[in-house]
């Protein structure tokens, strides 16, 4: 599920998983994600999926919507990108890998790697192993 975080310079605020359509940031209350900072209009920007995909849009905010230092007033939104509102940052984080996909690169990780192995302790679980058959 994608999800936006919320930062401010360096320090994470809130994450917020992306479960609805559209979501609304801004000061007022009646937001989905609110910041409650003077640099941002009541009612800033909104984020919605469509066709699969996310879109930013600004509501004609006072100070504008960036996505990644450009200017914006509707774009796509892809993986990582940062929107700055205000003097706030929102990191968008697309959906996540499947499951599957990650065991597969554990494994093939693990594969890699170098096995030391002690061959007098290897001989003698062979032997254990023989005579249990």
């Amino acid at each position: 599920m994608a999800k936006l975080i919320l930062k401010f310079k360096e320090t994470t605020l809130q994450e917020i998983a992306l479960t609805q359509s559209p979501i609304t940031i801004g000061r007022d209350p009646d937001n989905d994600v609110v910041i409650d900072n003077l640099a941002i209009s009541r009612y800033h920007a909104k984020i919605f999926q469509g066709d699969g995909q996310y879109v930013i849009e600004d509501l004609n905010s006072g100070n504008g919507t960036f996505v990644n230092e450009k200017q914006v007033t509707k774009d796509l939104l892809r993986d990582r990108d940062e929107i700055l509102v205000g003097k706030h940052t929102l990191v968008f984080v697309s959906e996540e890998k499947p499951l599957t996909e990650e065991r597969q690169e554990r494994v093939t990780s693990l594969a890699e790697e170098t096995v030391l192995v002690n061959p007098k302790a290897l001989a003698e679980r062979m032997a254990r192993r023989a005579g249990q058959q």
